[in-house]
């Protein structure tokens, strides 16, 4: 996901510097209503509203209330796109990291938040999002045989390099305490072949009670189902993430070669 981006970065020389994918469309307006919120030197990157296209897609449908606002908002990232101070972007040193599936766009999140600039999210329309119209489960799988899901284990281990491993840590809290609790519920079952039922029941009680509050939360039994699915392949994928990540030196020299 990082090499495109970065190859875009090395052919830029304007003042600014936008991210699209090729499944979304940039409302024409927003780039002229973005700028002037660059007036304060601290400010790196802007983003606006995400009108999600596909309607029968929980995968994204989920994820849209992080990516809408009625009013200007600080936040830690700008998930989905967003437009660049290419200032901001020269003074970490690059756009994109090429060694990483996904979670990209955190990773530059979070080297602009060391060197203490702001991103900030606009109650302006930025884009539509056509995503994939899929069943949302073939959604999740196909993102883990294309390795996409192990980006979460591959930024988590690369925050450990980069010093902001708990700030990562805990914008990734819901799959780690999601492989926790697998741990604890594999290391009951052993124990029971021991003799030691106890850890086993109450895995099992809590379990009945979490699903119950989740659904309880949700009032939805598809979006419950979802959640835990997701929960359970996303912390698998950061698992094998964090043990298999290599961190790719890809210099300078090879994208000017490419370019």
């Amino acid at each position: 996901c990082g090499i495109g981006p970065k190859i875009g970065y090395l052919n830029t020389n304007t003042d600014y510097i936008y991210i699209l994918d090729g499944d979304m469309v940039i409302n024409k307006n927003f780039i002229k209503k973005a700028i002037p919120y660059f007036s304060e030197s601290n400010i790196a990157g802007i983003a606006g509203n995400i009108i999600e296209k596909s309607k029968n897609n929980l995968a994204f449908q989920v994820r849209k209330k992080h990516h809408i606002v009625d009013e200007v908002k600080i936040v830690d990232r700008l998930g989905m796109g967003g437009l660049y101070k290419k200032s901001a972007i020269d003074d970490v040193g690059f756009f994109s990291n090429p060694s990483l599936n996904a979670y990209e766009e955190s990773d530059l999140a979070s080297k602009l938040s060391l060197k203490n600039y702001i991103l900030k999210r606009i109650p302006v329309d930025m884009l539509e999002h056509f995503g994939e119209d899929t069943m949302y489960i073939s959604t999740l799988f196909s993102r883990f045989k294309s390795k996409y899901i192990f980006g979460s284990g591959q930024f988590l281990r690369l925050s450990i390099i980069d010093n902001h491993f708990f700030k990562t840590a805990l914008e990734l809290k819901i799959y780690i305490v999601t492989l926790i609790w697998y741990l604890f519920g594999i290391i009951s079952l052993l124990l029971q072949f021991k003799g030691i039922f106890i850890f086993l029941k109450i895995f099992i009680i809590a379990s009945i009670v979490l699903i119950s509050l989740i659904l309880l939360i949700k009032r939805n039994v598809k979006r419950t189902i979802f959640s835990l699915i997701s929960w359970s392949l996303q912390s698998l994928g950061l698992l094998i993430g964090f043990i298999t990540y290599k961190n790719k030196k890809v210099t300078n020299k090879l994208y000017t070669e490419i370019k």
